[in-house]
């Protein structure tokens, strides 16, 4: 079957005709079926007069048939959305180019769904294929070059046609979305004149009654000028009728237009301005915290520094005995007091003040530019007058008292952290004397307080650099007076002052936290001196260390324990811990767990103190204990005292009857050692046997201990 003559003059008009077509207001389909029909229905081009044109679309994969001229309805149907990779004439798709699909090679399943030959033609624009024309042109693969050149050039217009109308389509979606949205959109030109403003910021104006000029920035024609220039983003906001609007200004320079995009951030404004006031705020009495007061320390701080004559004052106020109202009445009762009393403190005093609760019922009051040191004073008793003040809490009328501490701002202070110091300094000096004391901080409690400091750096640097010294006080069996172990206690090995007991630095180490890194470093030495005396082959003897109260509350406790003991390669066996009455029964729960998992390890636990007023043995029995230290208090008067008499006498049976030892400590005469050993104590350690001593001599005791044994075997 041949094409009739190609007519030069004919095919001229078509492309002309098809470009008339691609401009008309009709839908896409449309356009595209009166397109295919002109060109089935050249006869020089078209030897059947049918044909189909399909749209391509990559993320699917897929061809779907948009118009056809003398197709089968029903075959049309069946085959109006086809695969790439079932078509056969997917070729034309990947290639680009003019593609022959032959009926022999095809299962009908292709573009033109038809057994004739057909010639699939690539739609493009620039490099993508939109759509695929098929038309039967002749029964050979091969065209003639005219028809070749009509088919791309008619290829041409009709794949602009298809990139053009979906063009349009995104515009459509876009419009619609800018229409729809409920952000303020505008677009200015480089004179920062509007344009054009979308329905939302129509709204805006219309519900505030207010005029474009008053919802744009101030700066509006600057900022567009210098985001035109810079050819940079940039954001201002404008205050509407109570509303924030903040504007994005973005420039679009090959059109010399600047597009605003406007939202309303009242709300995120309010809630970042909540969060900053919160961060910095006390949440219970909305007074300033810590973080406040501490910048305004530092500004007066520095104004002092410039200034000789001006002077500050700093009052830490503390509520005596707050604790026994949240005990009474509840924690929301004990917070209403603190509200009350922060409402009276403000009240009370003046505007160069700032009134700040930094924990607890703990208040701290600056006093900026005061006149002199009386003046601090009476400010200190009227608010402690106010305080005091009774308040109804629902049924229940009190009365509170505060103590309060006093510092005035000197210009050696070089931190705030430093007056707050000195004023609790001067608080708990006061609650010393008694309640509702007004203490000023001194010469004399500033020297204790630089000594204080002194001595804590000092103390740091001894456990590092090895200054701190065990020794080693033998506890002995009453029953035979043989050595069954020690208690290691610290000493520090000073430069200047010579061995210092304990009991000149741990309450220190215990304020400061000093006393975990010295606990670690207790620890591990009488690990590592455990381990000494078992290379030498004695025969071992138990050491008891004693644990802090903040040693206590670390939350991995147990695993570092158990790395010095696997480190230093000792049984725990021969490790006893000692733990204070007083922090076991702080919180009896927390203690059961920490010691269960402490006796796991295979250490032994003793409770040490015992006896000094925690009402222990009513929750004795579930505390996992092996021995329990009689307080050396309940020691020094026995057998004179009949009090003490009677609770050593009873500490000793109910131990016994729990299966437990019993140790006494504090043995200084021998009268107490025979009351001890009538009562069946087993073991004791004091004076009357042994003082602490140097490692040295611990290890000849136990050669000593070794020799009498092996004699008496």
């Amino acid at each position: 079957m041949t094409n009739s003559s190609f007519d030069n003059s004919a095919a001229l008009d078509a492309v002309h005709s098809l470009y008339e077509l691609s401009l008309s207001r009709k839908s896409l389909n449309d356009q595209l079926t009166e397109c295919l029909k002109l060109l089935v229905a050249l006869p020089w081009l078209s030897t059947k007069h049918r044909g189909c044109l399909y749209l391509t679309n990559s993320n699917t994969r897929t061809l779907s048939l948009v118009a056809s001229v003398g197709i089968d309805a029903i075959l049309k149907a069946q085959y109006e959305q086809i695969s790439y990779d079932e078509c056969a004439g997917s070729e034309v798709i990947e290639t680009g180019k003019i593609s022959f699909i032959d009926s022999k090679d095809s299962d009908n399943n292709c573009p033109g769904h038809c057994s004739d030959n057909n010639h699939a033609i690539p739609l493009k624009y620039e490099s993508t294929v939109l759509g695929v024309l098929t038309i039967q042109i002749s029964n050979s693969r091969e065209i003639a070059p005219h028809l070749q050149e009509f088919l791309l050039r008619a290829a041409n217009i009709i794949g602009k046609l298809i990139h053009r109308h979906k063009g349009d389509q995104r515009n459509q979606q876009l419009s619609a979305i800018i229409h729809e949205t409920p952000k303020f959109i505008l677009e200015c030109d480089l004179d920062g004149k509007m344009l054009y403003g979308n329905p939302a910021l129509e709204k805006l104006l219309r519900q505030h009654c207010v005029d474009l000029e008053n919802a744009i920035p101030q700066l509006h024609n600057e900022i567009v000028k210098t985001c035109f220039n810079t050819d940079t983003n940039n954001v201002a906001d404008r205050n509407v009728k109570g509303r924030v609007i903040s504007w994005f200004y973005h420039p679009v320079p090959p059109q010399g237009r600047i597009h605003l995009y406007g939202e309303d951030i009242t709300d995120r404004r309010r809630a970042e301005h909540q969060l900053v006031h919160n961060a910095m705020h006390d949440f219970l009495t909305g007074l300033p915290n810590e973080a406040i007061l501490t910048d305004r320390i530092l500004s007066s701080m520095s104004v002092l520094k410039r200034n000789d004559n001006y002077r500050f004052a700093l009052l830490l106020l503390n509520l005596d005995h707050f604790k026994t109202i949240t005990e009474s009445l509840g924690y929301s009762a004990g917070d209403k007091v603190l509200k009350k009393i922060a409402n009276r403190i403000v009240r009370t005093t003046g505007e160069e003040t700032t009134v700040s609760r930094t924990g607890g019922d703990e208040f701290v009051i600056l006093i900026e530019n005061i006149k002199n040191t009386d003046a601090a004073t009476s400010l200190a008793k009227a608010i402690q007058k106010n305080v005091q003040l009774p308040m109804d809490l629902g049924s229940h009328r009190i009365s509170v008292s505060a103590s309060v501490g006093i510092v005035i701002g000197a210009s050696d202070y070089t931190h705030p952290e430093e007056l707050l110091k000195n004023a609790a300094a001067a608080v708990q000096q006061g609650k010393a004397k008694g309640q509702g004391a007004c203490v000023l901080f001194d010469e004399q409690m500033h020297q204790s307080a630089i000594i204080k400091m002194r001595t804590k750096a000092e103390l740091s640097n001894a456990i590092s650099n090895g200054e701190i010294t065990l020794f080693y006080q033998p506890v002995f069996s009453l029953k035979n007076l043989r050595l069954r172990g020690f208690e290691a206690l610290a000493r520090w090995n000073h430069p200047t002052r010579g061995l210092v007991g304990p009991q000149d630095f741990i309450p220190l180490a215990e304020e400061t936290g000093l006393i975990v890194p010295l606990g670690d470093y207790v620890l591990k030495t009488a690990c590592n001196q455990l381990q000494t005396w078992r290379k030498k082959r004695f025969p071992l003897a138990w050491v008891s260390v004693n644990l802090s109260t903040h040693q206590f509350g670390l939350s991995d406790l147990v695993p570092r324990i158990t790395r010095m003991i696997l480190k230093s390669g000792i049984d725990p066996h021969y490790l006893t811990i000692e733990i204070t009455e007083g922090t076991a029964a702080a919180s009896p729960k927390r203690a059961v767990k920490m010691m269960q998992e402490l006796k796991e390890t295979g250490i032994k636990i003793s409770l040490d103190d015992f006896g000094t007023g925690y009402s222990s043995m009513s929750y004795l029995k579930h505390f996992p204990i092996d021995a329990i230290k009689i307080d050396r208090s309940f020691i020094t008067d026995l057998p004179d005292n009949q009090d003490d008499a009677a609770i050593a006498t009873t500490i000793t049976k109910m131990s016994h009857s729990l299966g437990l030892k019993v140790i006494a400590e504090g043995i200084e005469n021998e009268r107490q050692a025979l009351f001890l050993r009538s009562l069946g104590c087993d073991e004791v350690q004091g004076f009357l046997y042994a003082k602490p001593m140097p490692a040295e001599q611990a290890t000849n005791l136990l050669k000593e201990s070794n020799r009498r044994v092996s004699s008496v075997k």
